[in-house]
């Protein structure tokens, strides 16, 4: 009977023992389950205009099937966080944009691209707006495409009176009209200043010519027949501009001589208050650290294809089209959207 006891003890000892294991794995198990981070991802976006590459702000962003929105903020970007695996769709809205959505599919522990561009559209409650023509319209001031027998601004704001210059089928774009110079005599007058005066601006101008030498565009002052400022081709084919100072002297150090070929080619003159960049056909070819470059501020009358009253620098020999100017330095990317659309 006393044996009968022992093993009745040790077996209930061996139940107890048993049972609790089994507790304690149970408990691990749910302590495991609870603690395993969740498989997630998330999406990074950078939103931008599909014309000029320029990031976009305040598109709206939404991402199916979660139902989740984001707000692109200043430099264009979004951001979603915390998604399961899966594939999405981004959708990007904005007014004056068409919609794009983009389907992506997020992997665990990474970082999914939901870069996408949208493309500007014409206001449908003003078709007619000009700005709608225009591939980069922000900080437009002025804009000569010299496509019509009257040679206004694109917005009416300037007129130009034609010297000599004639009017040519010949264009970048294969489209409207040019003007050809004779490089003697003629050139377009405005009585006003067509380059803006403060600390940034942009100047942007199609040549056509085999001649170096010569003013693209300039302008007198208050005191009459005196340069104020003028953008040349010099005649060792380097770009040389003459600011409203006593500073005469500034000039690329590279020289364009591949462009004086008798074909089409874009200058872009920038200034941002303390640096000038030269671009050639949409890309940079120089930069240069240059204090006090500003426009002429006592400028009474400007030219296209001189730089001032008996050009100093030569009249102009070729052809000109699709003068503009802006009120800031534009971007890499915009230049490069004028270039491209050749307008």
């Amino acid at each position: 009977m006393g044996n009968n006891l022992g093993k009745n003890q040790m077996r209930k000892r061996s139940l107890l023992t048993t049972a609790i294991c089994a507790a304690l794995a149970f408990t691990l198990c749910l302590m495991t389950s609870c603690t395993k981070e969740k498989a997630v991802g998330k999406i990074q976006g950078l939103v931008a205009d599909a014309t000029t590459n320029t990031p976009i702000q305040g598109v709206n962003i939404s991402l199916s099937p979660t139902g989740l929105l984001a707000v692109t903020g200043s430099d264009g970007r979004y951001e979603f966080v915390n998604l399961e695996v899966g594939q999405y769709t981004v959708k990007g809205e904005k007014a004056g944009y068409e919609e794009a959505t983009k389907s992506v599919t997020v992997v665990a522990g990474n970082v999914s691209s939901g870069d996408m561009q949208l493309q500007p559209v014409a206001d449908p409650d003003n078709p007619d707006d000009p700005e709608d023509d225009i591939v980069v319209s922000d900080g437009l001031f002025c804009y000569f495409t010299f496509d019509n027998d009257e040679i206004e601004d694109y917005f009416g704001n300037y007129t130009g009176t034609n010297h000599e210059a004639v009017a040519s089928d010949d264009t970048p774009s294969g489209k409207g009209k040019s003007l050809q110079f004779n490089g003697e005599s003629s050139h377009v007058l405005i009585a006003d200043n067509i380059v803006p005066t403060g600390n940034t601006f942009s100047i942007n101008i199609w040549f056509k010519t085999n001649n170096s030498d010569q003013a693209l565009v300039g302008s007198d002052n208050h005191a009459g027949g005196n340069r104020c400022s003028a953008l040349v081709i010099t005649s060792n084919y380097n770009v040389r501009y003459f600011p409203n100072t006593s500073v005469n002297n500034w000039k690329t150090e590279g020289t364009i001589t591949s462009c004086i070929d008798s074909r089409w080619h874009m200058l872009t003159f920038t200034y941002d208050g303390a640096d000038a960049m030269v671009y050639v056909d949409g890309e940079l070819f120089e930069t240069k650290s240059s204090p006090d470059l500003i426009w002429g501020q006592y400028v009474s009358t400007s030219y296209i294809g001189a730089d001032a009253t008996n050009s100093l620098n030569g009249y102009f020999k070729g052809k000109l089209d699709n003068f503009r100017s802006y009120i800031r330095a534009l971007s890499a990317e915009e230049v490069q959207a004028l270039y491209n659309a050749k307008q």
